[in-house]
Order: structure tokens, then C-alpha cells, then sequence
């Protein structure tokens, strides 16, 4: 059977009666200006300026840029790379852009026109709460980002608190016949550690391309994809891991599992729910 993670809703996270946790709002510098012109750069820069309630300040997104629906009728500014010369004639005074995403070159420009470029690095759910409360004070919403960033230790204490016996070894990978996997430095890896389970593949803070025969030695329990799932158990080779043989080859939407957007809480708590099931499944019950 073809398994698709369909997360919970965060909302549910905040009536788990969690405590929730303060941020040093005093000790933060806010900004001398007001942004009211702003363009993201990425699709999710895009998904945390709309979660911190920015959308009525931006001009411009990527063609990429798909959710949340608030956003779908903000004009495109740039395809595969900025359109530089139309973000300056709309007269940005704010760009937000993912740093693995956008030309040194092209953030250059923009600075050099007086507009103020933010950039944002994600390589695991600390970098995101630390990059969503920076934000928060670029654009003076820190009331919004507390109580997103909470939704998201909520969501870990959950995990923390229902733990995953034994923690099982989880593959995030897409590609199917030709795999491409997250390195165990990845954002996504430490989503599925957080959620209580245990990331392999190779290490770094990227996907890559791997061998079967890298797989087989993993030997994953459960595998989330961002493709099709049907096609990984398609492929005698997937059906030989673990996840294969326990029906644990599970299809997220692609930017759910791939985007350190606005929707972290929901992945992990999903992640977690998926490997519960995974792990009783595995020990008969």
C-alpha cells in the first residue's frame, strides 16, 4: 500500500498543554526603518514572511512561490534568478532570500542600491528558530514569530514526550530508481531527530546522489519521499530495505518536506506520528 504523511494541523499542537516558551524581546535591536516594500526571494522566505503576517508589505516573489494561498497574487519578480532592475523600479526597500538560493552577485547589486538584502540559512530547526525570530525583529513581528516558534517546541515536547522504542533508522530521499538522499547535516535530518527518530545517510548539510548499494547498507526502517512513493516500491531494490518491507516508504508533499517554510511543526509532528506507527508495526503490534 501507498503511504502519503498527511500532517496534523499546528493548531492542535498549542492544546497539548505545553509550556510555552519567552523570547528576549528587550534584549533584541530593533530596526531604525519600517519595511514596507518587501520581496522574498525564495519560496520559504516567502511562506515565513506570510506566517509573520507580511504579506500586506510585499511587492514581489518568486514564480516558485506557491503557498500559502495569500500570497498567489503578489507579482513575480524573478524566475531562476532576480529580475534586479524590476525589484529596484518597484522600489523594494527589503529583499528576504534563502543564502544556499541566491548570487552573491546579485545581493551585491541590490545593496548597492540602498535596499536592505536579508538572508536566511536553514540547516536544522535551531537555524530556524533563530532565523525566524531574526526576521521577526527585521520586520517587527515578534509577537507572531513567539507564537509560531512555540507551535514548534510544542510539537517537539510532544515528540520528546512520546518517544519512538526503539528509534528507528529513517532515509529522506527522493529520485526513486535514481536516488538523491539528505545528508545528515540537512534541515530535514534534524526535523526526523527531533521528531524522535534516528537520520542516516551520508553526512553534510545537502542532498546528494547515492549508490544503491549505500542504501542497502543503511538499510532504512522508514523512508519519507518528496515523489510519487509508488515508485520506490516499484523498484525490487527499495522493496529490499526495511521500509520497503514493512510498507514504511511514506510520500510527503515536496514543499513540506523540503522547505524550512512555515509549516515545521506540522512535518515534525507528522514525522513522529509516522514512525509510532512504523515502530508497533515492527514489533507485532
Amino acid at each position: 500500500m501507498v503511504r502519503w504523511l498527511v500532517p496534523l494541523v499546528a493548531v492542535s499542537l498549542l492544546a497539548s498543554g505545553c509550556t510555552k516558551h519567552k523570547y528576549p524581546v528587550a534584549a533584541k535591536s530593533f530596526p531604525n526603518q519600517i519595511y514596507v516594500r518587501i520581496v522574498s526571494l525564495s519560496p520559504s522566505t516567502t511562506e515565513l514572511l506570510a506566517m509573520l503576517e507580511q504579506e500586506r508589505n510585499m511587492i514581489g516573489r518568486t514564480a516558485a512561490c506557491d503557498a500559502p494561498e495569500t500570497i498567489r497574487d503578489i507579482p513575480i519578480m524573478a524566475n531562476e534568478r532576480p529580475e534586479i532592475e524590476k525589484i529596484i523600479g518597484f522600489q523594494a526597500d527589503l529583499v528576504v532570500g534563502d543564502a544556499h538560493l541566491i548570487d552573491p552577485a546579485d545581493a551585491q547589486k541590490l545593496r548597492d542600491q540602498g535596499i536592505r538584502v536579508h538572508l536566511i540559512e536553514i540547516n536544522s530547526v535551531d537555524d530556524w528558530v533563530d532565523s525566524v525570530w531574526e526576521l521577526a525583529n527585521v520586520v517587527l513581528a515578534s509577537g507572531t514569530a513567539s507564537r509560531r516558534v512555540d507551535e514548534v517546541r510544542s510539537a517537539i515536547s510532544r515528540a520528546t514526550g512520546d518517544p519512538v522504542v526503539p528509534k528507528p533508522r529513517v532515509l529522506i530521499a527522493m529520485g526513486g530508481a535514481e536516488p538523491w538522499v539528505a545528508g545528515t547535516g540537512t534541515f530535514q535530518a534534524d526535523c526526523v531527530s527531533k521528531a524522535g527518530g534516528v537520520a542516516v545517510g551520508p553526512s553534510g548539510n545537502m542532498f546528494v546522489r547515492v549508490s544503491k548499494e549505500q542504501i542497502l547498507g543503511w538499510n532504512p526502517q522508514v523512508v519519507f519521499v518528496s515523489d510519487d512513493p509508488q515508485q520506490y516500491y516499484g523498484d525490487v531494490f527499495w522493496r529490499a530495505t526495511d521500509a520497503g518491507r514493512t510498507d514504511s516508504i511514506v510520500g510527503v508533499k515536496t514543499n513540506l518536506l523540503l522547505r524550512p517554510g512555515a509549516r515545521v511543526a506540522n512535518l515534525i509532528n507528522a514525522m513522529h506520528r509516522e514512525m509510532k506507527r512504523a515502530a508497533a508495526e515492527a514489533a507485532g503490534g
